[in-house]
């Protein structure tokens, strides 16, 4: 098993077809950015084209402190796995799908950022057609 941890920086560009981290919903399909370092925006596709990741869950962090990137990491891992079951009505281990996260950093953090956004790929890097509802892409 293969966990993919991300963490997003404070700043925030929009365009045609890109999409701000914050913004992204369950059910969002997205392309992998250019760079895992400080995800700000993504490449949002069409869930019916060909995509890398689709968002399966959102979870709020509590604390007013940032805990630490060990903290967030284990934290954001622990979630994902968790809620992956009941997101995807497949169990994890039974599931085609790798489980990924977006998760604070120290300075996300400081502007207010609690959000873990829960993403599913395939670990082949194959893209994804479809959506993974179900553990299987259509």
């Amino acid at each position: 098993m293969r966990l993919v941890a991300i963490f997003l920086a404070g700043a925030v560009l929009v365009a045609a077809c890109v999409s701000s981290v914050i913004e992204l919903d369950v059910g969002t399909c997205f392309d992998d950015p250019p760079s895992f370092d400080a995800v700000t925006d993504v490449p949002i596709r069409d869930c019916s084209e060909p995509h890398d990741n689709e968002v399966i869950a959102l979870e709020v962090m509590a604390g007013s402190s940032y805990p630490g990137d060990d903290t967030v990491t284990s934290i954001s891992e622990e979630t994902c796995v968790r809620v992956f079951d009941a997101a995807m009505g497949v169990r994890y281990l039974d599931s085609p799908y790798e489980v990924g996260w977006l998760s604070p950093s120290s300075d996300s953090w400081d502007l207010g950022d609690r959000e873990i956004i829960c993403f599913v790929f395939d670990p082949a890097f194959e893209k994804i057609t479809g959506s993974v509802r179900g553990g299987t892409s259509a």
